[in-house]
């Protein structure tokens, strides 16, 4: 098992995170760039509140569903991620074509 994650940026520009506790800095520059972090890293970062509504709100991405389970990203008995990751098709189709209730 792998102790790296994969985190994808899914927002339309640059972002980071900064935390001096954990001595780590980090920048996605732009929609769809990822970055590999230690797992433990992670837990540590679900603690600071940036971190952690960046992974909740879909602005950073972790595609590793067992570990969003461990992390309490997801419910146990989740089959399919709750947060997901729209690439440019999908987002075109929800944007454009699909029609509001």
């Amino acid at each position: 098992m792998s102790d790296k994650v994969k985190i994808i940026s899914s927002f339309d520009g640059r972002c980071g995170i900064d935390n001096s506790d954990l001595h780590i800095s980090r920048r996605w520059p732009a929609r769809g760039a990822s970055v590999m972090l230690d797992k433990s890293i992670v837990e540590e970062l679900m603690y600071d509140d940036a971190f952690k509504n960046m992974i909740e709100d879909g602005t950073l991405y972790i595609e590793d569903m067992e570990f969003k389970k461990e992390i309490g990203l997801e419910p146990q008995e989740a089959t399919e991620p709750t947060i997901i990751f729209l690439d440019d098709k999908q987002l075109n189709r929800y944007w454009k074509v699909m029609s509001l209730p």
